[in-house]
């Protein structure tokens, strides 16, 4: 039972509960994936072919480091009173996402990762924790809890393993392939916690026109409104409108972290929990797997991890943004001009 396991979460074969011993069939899995997501050959800015397995592994390493190793020199502040002319947080609300850290919470929030994700390269997955909860549960909670105390990070815990995953069969760019952040159980938890008590109050910051990822919102009623509006387009009597298309490739990785930290106080989120936030996000340690061995690790200077539930949050809260400056600008008199 323990080898079937062990080579149905390298298989990553999500369909199929333990039950027969059938090691061939994950074996033949594995290599399948392993074949399919080993990545051979690049064609790098200039237009040549990199084959060499070194050079490979530093054309990838050093495009993940330019896009995630780098941040902007400047960045302009943000308009607060934008986002002052909408919801903000109430007190009530502020101490409810400041209030202590239980111990069935930090429970609660195992029991929410699923036991069949990517473990980190210690090896250790939810399941592990679960099924030593006995043994090793009073001394996670305290690790947690003690994070949640002192806001101080601990960057063995925020250790993270890039994986590449194709978008597209036999992907020959750097850009053809998709990033997921394979994070430490501990960070996990922490992350967990945070993002509970922010769904909470989610709702009341968002503007209707942002679906995804709040409670009691479908993203598919967005698409059906704004297959409503294009509709009318055409017709010659309507008022003058346009419609605007935004590049949100690599989004996730370009999100500058002041930004994030500059929207969350402008939505009067309490100062603790901001630095609960920041000490996620700004002391990541990225490490890329590339054809199944690890490179050396390199620190984070901006973006948001895609697989870390903390990250969808803070990402329609920084879109937040967006969407309230186009209300001011719709409506000059509740624009502060100063």
């Amino acid at each position: 039972m323990v080898d079937e396991s062990i080579m149905k979460q390298k298989s990553r074969v999500q369909w199929l509960n333990l039950g027969d011993s059938n090691t061939t069939f994950y074996h033949a899995c594995m290599k399948n994936r392993q074949a399919r997501n080993n990545i051979g050959k690049l064609i790098d800015s200039n237009g040549d072919i990199v084959q060499n397995t070194e050079e490979v592994k530093a054309k990838i390493l050093n495009f993940y480091r330019g896009l995630l190793g780098s941040s902007a020199t400047q960045l302009p502040m943000i308009n607060c009173n934008i986002m002052k002319n909408d919801n903000v947080l109430n007190m009530s609300q502020q101490l409810q996402l400041i209030s202590p850290v239980s111990n069935e919470e930090v429970k609660q929030a195992l029991l929410g990762i699923d036991d069949n994700k990517a473990p980190m390269r210690d090896g250790y997955n939810s399941y592990f924790f679960k099924k030593t909860w006995n043994i090793v549960g009073e001394e996670i909670t305290a690790t947690v809890q003690d994070f949640f105390e002192s806001a101080d990070m601990c960057k063995a815990i925020n250790c993270t393993t890039i994986t590449l995953i194709p978008n597209i069969q036999n992907p020959t760019n750097i850009r053809d392939f998709k990033l997921i952040s394979c994070c430490t159980v501990l960070y996990k938890l922490i992350s967990k916690v945070i993002t509970t008590r922010m769904q909470e109050v989610m709702d009341r910051l968002v503007d209707n026109c942002q679906a995804a990822f709040v409670l009691g919102k479908l993203i598919t009623d967005n698409i059906l409104m704004s297959h409503e509006l294009v509709k009318g387009y055409g017709r010659k009597s309507i008022s003058p409108r346009c419609m605007l298309k935004i590049d949100m490739q690599k989004a996730y990785d370009s999100v500058e972290w002041m930004y994030i930290e500059q929207v969350l106080r402008s939505l009067n989120f309490p100062e603790i929990f901001v630095r609960w936030i920041m000490a996620c996000i700004s002391t990541m340690i990225y490490s890329v797997l590339i054809n199944g061995r690890p490179t050396d690790p390199f620190e984070a200077k901006k973006g948001l991890r895609q697989g870390d539930p903390l990250s969808h949050f803070l990402f329609v809260l920084a879109m937040e943004y967006l969407s309230r400056s186009f209300v001011t600008t719709q409506n000059p008199t509740s624009r502060d001009d100063t």
